[in-house]
């Protein structure tokens, strides 16, 4: 009899969640929308954080005009934070980092929207932003409803 087994039915299983795995880790990294559920303020649903758009430029309606998530160290960044549903008096405050956790910048707007609602935020540094990953935090009313991750490259 010989020693020598064939691999069970079930091994392709596993070489390809093994396979799935290993491409995962080693996918390209992204700009990423995170959403918290709709925040509550006396029991009725507040806004909700539906999109953040980047850019190098703004139109007049507050929307991004030319849209990126890779900035050059000049560059002033605009975020575009798209929120539904009605509200009175939300705190919209965006946290600005560089490298995951180093601070920046926060700045809060209070808004009462009717319906959809596009509020702008900005960044600007005289001396240039330093080459790496910056990240901007979203919050309603102190809960953090969306992040979004970019880079500055030369």
């Amino acid at each position: 009899m010989s020693a020598i087994r064939k691999p069970g039915r079930y091994a392709w299983i596993a070489v390809a969640t093994a396979l799935i795995l290993a491409a995962c880790d080693n996918a390209p990294t992204t700009t990423t929308h995170a959403r918290a559920p709709a925040a509550k303020k006396h029991g009725i649903p507040m806004i909700d954080v539906t999109r953040i758009d980047l850019g190098t430029a703004i139109g007049a309606d507050g929307r991004i005009s030319q849209q990126t998530t890779v900035f050059k160290p000049t560059d002033t960044v605009y975020a575009a934070v798209t929120t539904e549903r009605p509200g009175h008096g939300i705190v919209l405050k965006a946290t600005w980092y560089f490298d995951e956790s180093s601070l920046i910048k926060e700045v809060s707007q209070t808004v009462s929207p009717t319906d959809t609602l596009v509020t702008d935020f900005h960044l600007v540094n005289d001396a240039g932003w330093p080459i790496g990953r910056y990240k901007i935090e979203i919050q309603v009313d102190g809960q953090i409803a969306a992040v979004t991750e970019y880079n500055v490259r030369q």
